[in-house]
């Protein structure tokens, strides 16, 4: 098999979710990282074993992955757009070796290997998405929904005022049983908004496909969140680091 690369600029990614969200046609973009990427290599780390035994709290953390990557490979399989890590600002501070390749192989068992729309993960924490001014930019007036963990800590952030348009949320856990998420699923029924932001890690990497085929312009904006929030979860949201136009303080 062969490692994927991102073969969808930046500038081409903006430009199609202008324009679904322009017409009101459904999108999903998702992004998978490196934690996603272990998952689908069957790679149960220490901080993965961590995470599935107290979030998500399974017993057995074999069984927490396995139905993790039943969900991602469902993803990948429907998702209209795949981000993975391509050559940008903080795979450069790594010296190119990120080290979790995005292998055909996943793509070749979730049935994927044609028509293959694939852009950079880290086009979420740029300027003309991860910012609020360039997010301002691309979704202009309209208001939007936030599928989170985190929507106490965006509310007291007063993301509102700083998007300038009406926000509305929908609670989710960080981590639960992942056979048993069909209350969640009702709530996302409910969402009026047409653009959505997904931000709940592993928990709902198939919440963007879900969304998008019911009219939905879903954008998996993962840690971008945490940035707005506040929170500074990434090394590169302090104050001069790549990444620090996402933080609102």
């Amino acid at each position: 098999m062969s490692i994927q690369k991102v073969n969808i600029s930046d500038s081409s990614m903006i430009s199609i979710i202008k324009t679904h969200i322009k017409e009101r046609r459904g999108l999903s973009l998702t992004r998978f990282g490196d934690g996603e990427i272990h998952i689908l290599n069957k790679r149960l780390t220490p901080s993965l074993t961590e995470l599935f035994t107290t979030k998500f709290k399974y017993e057995n953390p074999n069984q927490c992955l396995d139905d993790c990557r039943v969900n991602l490979i469902s993803a990948l399989k429907n998702t209209d757009y795949i981000g993975i890590m391509g050559s940008n600002s903080i795979s450069n501070a790594l010296g190119n070796t990120w080290p979790w390749g995005f292998d055909s192989k996943f793509l070749q068992e979730a049935g994927r290997l044609k028509d293959l729309n694939i852009f950079d993960c880290m086009l979420v924490r740029g300027n003309n998405i991860g910012s609020p001014n360039g997010f301002k930019k691309l979704i202009g007036s309209n208001p939007i929904c936030i599928v989170t963990p985190i929507t106490n800590e965006l509310k007291k952030n007063n993301l509102e005022k700083h998007l300038g348009v009406k926000i509305s949320y929908v609670k989710v856990p960080f981590g639960g049983n992942l056979k048993n998420r069909d209350g969640h699923f009702k709530e996302l029924d409910k969402i009026k908004e047409n653009i959505v932001i997904i931000s709940n890690s592993l928990y709902g990497k198939d919440f963007p496909q879900y969304l998008s085929k019911k009219g939905k312009v879903c954008i998996d904006m993962g840690a971008t969140m945490d940035a707005w929030a506040g929170k500074i979860t990434r090394p590169w949201f302090n104050d001069g680091n790549l990444q620090s136009h996402c933080l609102i303080k």
